[in-house]
């Protein structure tokens, strides 16, 4: 998106070429997307607007977009956030007041926070209900609950905090400083890193150089390489100790690189269901079932599906005789992760079938998830 120009475009990688969407927008601020409905959202600071435009179904490649007004005649709306679990939309003016309104638009809502200094990266945690912005002209980032109490200086004494974005699985959060309120403040013209509650000291990704003036951000946060997952959750100057892959900081029974495989935090203990005991129907015939998390596109993990009937004795499509699972579908996730379904090769004639994921990755320990015992249900 160029502000000065009014466009929308986006880039084709494979052929290094732009590809123009919308023209003739009015100051146009900030960008969010949401891939589930493909719907892209932004602010026109001048025009006072909040659009969107639907993208077409993948795979086709979008051309000419039509726009449509989700909110009109405010004041300056410059960053914007969604919370799709709530269907809503929060965004700043380039003033002193932060709003929120329904996702499907229609009339603002009274402000709900009115004291900043040239608000900027307006950012939305739903699950924990805050809200997160940067203040340009106080040089902070704040948070507060969305539903109200107190505000909470996270990150104070920066430069000219600008763009921000939530890296909520990592508890983590990223931002900008342009570096023109040229007071010395910390990574000036950089890119920075902390944690949501701002518990461990700012770190630096990208240092500040007088040639910078950095704007906004965003992330790619799909990890194909254990050294790249680690470095997203754990800070820079985490130790070997707590970063090993048979390490398990939190306490969780899973170990690092069982995180890093299943998708879950390695700080944060009780993500949720990981694998789980399924059924499948298929040409008439029921079968046992496992479901579980993968990382989509890893170099460095081996998932293995082993089923036994009592405990001792395991087998996979390695173990001759096979093949002993099938994969039925998988299903996309959040970024970079995916649900995979697989069966039993056979409908089992056993009163109880059970599985296991084995995960190898080179310099680790196999490691196993168990799951509960699929048992065979009895017809009436």
């Amino acid at each position: 998106m160029t502000r000065s120009g009014g466009v929308l475009q986006s880039m084709d990688f494979a052929n290094a070429s732009y590809v123009q969407h919308l023209t003739g927008l009015s100051n146009p601020a900030d960008l969010r997307f949401d891939s589930a409905n493909r719907v892209l959202y932004w602010c026109e600071e001048s025009a006072g607007l909040i659009r969107k435009a639907a993208l077409p179904p993948l795979p086709a490649v979008p051309g000419t977009l039509t726009a449509q007004a989700v909110f009109s005649g405010l004041s300056s709306p410059y960053y914007l956030d969604l919370d799709l679990t709530g269907n809503r939309l929060f965004w700043g003016q380039n003033g002193t007041s932060i709003f929120s309104g329904p996702l499907t638009g229609g009339t603002a809502e009274p402000a709900i926070y009115t004291s900043g200094s040239d608000n900027r990266g307006v950012c939305v945690d739903p699950t924990r209900g805050m809200l997160y912005w940067a203040e340009r002209g106080n040089r902070v980032i704040r948070r507060r609950a969305i539903a109200g109490g107190a505000v909470q200086d996270v990150y104070p004494g920066l430069d000219t905090p600008h763009g921000l974005v939530l890296d909520l699985p990592a508890g983590k959060m990223y931002w900008v400083d342009t570096g023109t309120n040229n007071v010395g403040g910390f990574n000036a013209r950089g890119v920075s890193r902390g944690d949501l509650d701002g518990s461990t000291p700012a770190e630096v990704i990208v240092a500040g150089a007088a040639s910078n003036q950095p704007w906004d951000i965003d992330l790619d946060p799909r990890a194909t390489s254990y050294p790249v997952w680690r470095s997203r959750f754990f800070r820079l100057d985490a130790t070997a100790v707590v970063t090993a892959k048979s390490a398990d900081p939190d306490l969780d029974g899973l170990t690092n690189v069982a995180e890093y495989a299943l998708g879950t935090p390695p700080l944060r203990g009780n993500s949720g269901a990981t694998v789980e005991s399924v059924r499948v129907t298929e040409g008439g015939n029921e079968y046992p079932a496992v479901r579980f998390r993968r990382r989509a596109g890893a170099t460095d993990l081996t998932y293995r599906v082993q089923l036994s009937d009592d405990l001792a004795t395991w087998r996979d499509n390695s173990t001759p005789g096979g093949p002993h699972s099938v994969e039925v579908s998988v299903v996309a996730a959040e970024e970079g992760i995916e649900w995979v379904t697989a069966r039993a090769a056979t409908a089992t004639t056993q009163p109880q079938q059970y599985f296991r994921i084995l995960v190898e990755s080179p310099d680790a320990s196999a490691t196993t998830i168990p799951t509960k015992p699929v048992r065979k249900q009895r017809r009436r």
